[in-house]
């Protein structure tokens, strides 16, 4: 990759997450994915596995959920990919794996709805009907 390809992914990586700054400050709730999302082609195959009891051994869900607060502002890493801190996590979490809890208790009911109904959460977080 070029030094200028280089700079410019970097510039955007700081102008998202001065957006991010901008709006979220140190300390917002927010449910963080390190791995991936729930509806990630990865994430969508492991519940079908599941579901048919077709799992490796050891294999665990790669949709780890942390429903946390932001512990640093935003930055870009070298390549650009803006990231922030989140408590109980060390290192980055991508932007893009991060949703901000508009309401903490909103957030709870959600997910006693989530375990009560799991195969209607996944196929929601999957996209639902096509």
């Amino acid at each position: 990759m070029s030094h200028a390809r280089r700079k410019a992914l970097k510039a955007k990586g700081q102008k998202l997450a001065d957006a991010w700054n901008a709006k979220h400050p140190i300390g917002t709730r927010v449910v963080a994915y390190p791995g991936v999302r729930p509806e990630d082609e990865v994430a969508v195959s492991y519940r079908r596995r599941l579901e048919k009891g077709r799992t490796f051994p050891g294999e665990t869900d790669p949709t780890e959920r942390l429903d946390t607060a932001t512990r640093t502002p935003a930055w870009p890493l070298g390549d650009g990919t803006p990231v922030v801190s989140v408590e109980g996590y060390s290192g980055g979490i991508v932007l893009e794996h991060i949703d901000v809890i508009a309401d903490a208790e909103e957030a709870a009911a959600q997910r006693s709805v989530d375990a009560q109904f799991p195969i209607v959460a996944a196929f929601l977080a999957a996209g639902g009907a096509r």
